[in-house]
């Protein structure tokens, strides 16, 4: 994916996605490791369900699109009631993902943004696809990390100063967007790890 440049000034885009972030495609096991502890990125907290591991390439997509559904789920609930903290990301997301959400909510907070409204996650067709999860040189899941591309609009999501006065719509409303998830065979579980946008893209134009 081409290199991304985070947008500059005050702009809703800005309010409302501020992590605009280069990230590479991982193809081994992201550090920190999910079961390390770190101080610097904790690991995500396991989901209640344990997940079946992805037997296909259709699989592994439909779970990581859900997965995805869910992370920004969690981040519109985050800036909408309380972006002062943004724990429960913490269960879905680490590395660029969650670095995503917890700038955009800190700049939010700092500033006294607001934002009303969701955002919408979409597939482009036939984009998306699964490469293999891996670990220390080992493939832990033959279709364990699915990268998904689709498009995010924002024409439902407002954003709001410190006084209560909307910020202009952005433009374009919706962006392209690369979400990869990562199937976490020892602990039967989903999560997304990285998180990009791409600015130059017009695909999802509108």
């Amino acid at each position: 994916m081409k290199a991304i440049r985070t947008i500059a000034g005050i702009t809703a885009a800005g309010v409302l996605a501020l992590g605009l972030l280069t990230a590479c495609t991982p193809t081994d096991e992201p550090t920190p490791k999910p079961t390390e502890s770190s101080t610097s990125t904790p690991s995500p907290t396991p989901t209640p369900t344990a997940a079946a591991e992805p037997a296909s390439d259709t699989d592994a997509i439909a779970a990581g699109y859900a997965t995805a559904q869910e992370y920004f789920r969690i981040w519109d609930e985050i800036v909408n009631e309380n972006p002062a903290d943004t724990s429960p990301i913490d269960a879905i997301a680490y590395e660029s993902a969650k670095d995503a959400v917890v700038r955009n909510a800190a700049n939010n907070a700092a500033k006294g943004y607001t934002v009303k409204g969701n955002v919408k996650f979409t597939l482009l067709d036939g984009q998306s696809y699964a490469a293999p999860a891996r670990g220390n040189g080992v493939t832990e899941s033959e279709y364990g990390q699915p990268i998904l591309y689709g498009c995010v609009d924002y024409s439902e999501a407002r954003a709001y100063d410190k006084d209560g006065t909307a910020f202009p719509p952005p433009n374009p409303s919706s962006v392209k967007v690369e979400v990869i998830a990562r199937f976490f065979k020892a602990e039967s579980r989903w999560a997304i790890i990285s998180y990009t946008q791409d600015l130059e893209s017009t695909e999802c134009a509108s």
